[in-house]
């Protein structure tokens, strides 16, 4: 019976061998069993050569393509050099066989001529036509992926999901005979959103629109350029808003007081006149942070130690109670600007704090590739209402009296740091501010 076996095995060996088509078996986890002589040419590898071996070492192509009929796919020879196949898969009762064709010379013919050709491939910004598809290799150097993996991809799977809908619309009405110019969000190999711009016409042969061909420029860099831009002039626009505003509070409240210590000079108004002038100062101060922080660009290593425990001692007075738990040499990307994040939330914790007692907790702790900072206190709390709004270019709480810019410069650094700010409830009582940054 085992004769018998061999002998139909061997029987069916050589059938597969003698068809004239590049035939490869494989087993269910895609392990090459045999193949015929026609797989051998097309590869130009031998049986025992490709025994064993992984399909997708030979083909590239996504798993999920065993589950179609056809697929196209970008076939890799023992010389290295790399064909396009017209595969067909066929499931068997242990695993698949694939009937692949060469297809590279027909690929190659759509084009128009040599000349167009050369232009396509050897351009350096991303061409496309759809209809036929065709991208040339920019695309892939562009956006960092293979030709394996754009194969079976849909135009949607590599658009960003808020712009499906805006370039459906827009090749839609190249479809109908307009060229179009727009721009839109893709999303690259590695996760990151890039911008483009496209210009896309119709695609015309023997007078007959055939689909779309255009052009796709990266503007990413630009983009962002131009976001930056913005935002850097929202801020300009609150700090003048807030100086505007600011000063004529100070100058008003001066003159009021001025006037009243001309009719009777005594020492509260003088007082007052001090405490105004002071708070005019720690604008300046504030408004100079700002401005600190507009030109700090650079992120380098910088010892949250050092600075945090600095900051702390700044903060120490009479009736001011610090409990430190800080590890020695906790090393963060940042800026010479970190201080002022420090700065502005121990002060926060002393100025909005009304007791006899004023008391902070500050620790520090490694968690997951973060530093993670965690700033306590026991005053009256932050209402979950305005958690997020502490944040915002000129938040002013009711009772704090100053400029409302100190948290705002907080989230602004902590962010251009890459890391994370947010407010939790205290108990029993006070609020805790939670910093995380990226550990060196």
């Amino acid at each position: 019976m085992e004769k018998k076996t061999r002998k139909m095995r061997s029987k069916a060996n050589e059938i597969l061998k003698s068809i004239p088509v590049a035939l490869i078996l494989t087993d269910s986890q895609l392990k090459i069993t045999g193949c015929s002589r026609e797989a051998e040419r097309l590869f130009r590898e031998g049986e025992e050569e490709l025994r064993g071996r992984s399909l997708p070492s030979l083909i590239a192509f996504d798993a999920e393509a065993t589950s179609q009929q056809i697929f196209v796919a970008e076939g890799i020879r023992k010389d290295g050099q790399r064909i396009i196949l017209e595969c067909r898969c066929s499931p068997l009762k242990n695993g698949f066989i694939f009937a692949c064709r060469d297809i590279t010379e027909e690929v190659i013919r759509r084009s128009e001529s040599e000349e167009y050709r050369h232009f396509f491939v050897r351009s350096r910004d991303v061409l496309f036509r759809l209809g036929k598809i065709e991208i040339n290799p920019a695309f892939c150097s562009v956006l960092g992926y293979d030709l394996s993996d754009l194969v079976n991809a849909t135009f949607q799977r590599l658009v960003h999901p808020d712009d499906v809908k805006k370039v459906v619309e827009e090749i839609s009405k190249v479809f109908r005979g307009e060229p179009a110019r727009f721009e839109f969000r893709m999303l690259a190999r590695d996760g990151r959103t890039m911008w483009f711009e496209v210009v896309a016409w119709p695609w015309i042969e023997n007078s007959a629109l055939v689909g779309v061909e255009g052009i796709l420029r990266d503007i990413t860099d630009r983009k962002e350029r131009e976001e930056e831009l913005k935002r850097r002039v929202r801020r300009l626009e609150v700090l003048n808003r807030v100086l505007r505003h600011e000063f004529c509070n100070y100058l008003t409240t001066l003159k009021n007081f001025v006037e009243i210590a001309r009719e009777d000079p005594k020492s509260e108004y003088f007082d007052r006149i001090d405490n105004v002038i002071a708070q005019a100062l720690e604008l300046i101060d504030e408004v100079r942070s700002a401005e600190e922080v507009e030109r700090s660009e650079e992120l380098k290593p910088v010892n949250l130690t050092e600075v945090l425990l600095r900051e702390i001692e700044n903060v120490k007075e009479p009736g001011v109670i610090v409990t430190t738990s800080v590890p020695e040499d906790l090393i963060v990307m940042a800026n010479e600007m970190l201080h002022v994040v420090f700065d502005n939330i121990l002060r926060n914790a002393v100025v909005h704090n009304d007791k006899d007692e004023k008391r902070i907790w500050a620790s520090a702790n490694r968690v997951d590739g973060w530093i993670e900072v965690r700033i306590a206190d026991n005053g009256p709390g932050i209402p979950d209402e305005v958690k997020e709004e502490v944040f915002k270019e000129g938040f002013k709480g009711e009772s704090s009296g100053r400029t409302g810019l100190g948290l705002y410069l907080v989230k602004t650094l902590i962010e251009r740091y890459g890391g994370s700010i947010h407010v939790e409830d205290n108990e029993p009582e006070g609020s805790v501010f939670v910093l995380r940054l990226r550990e060196v």
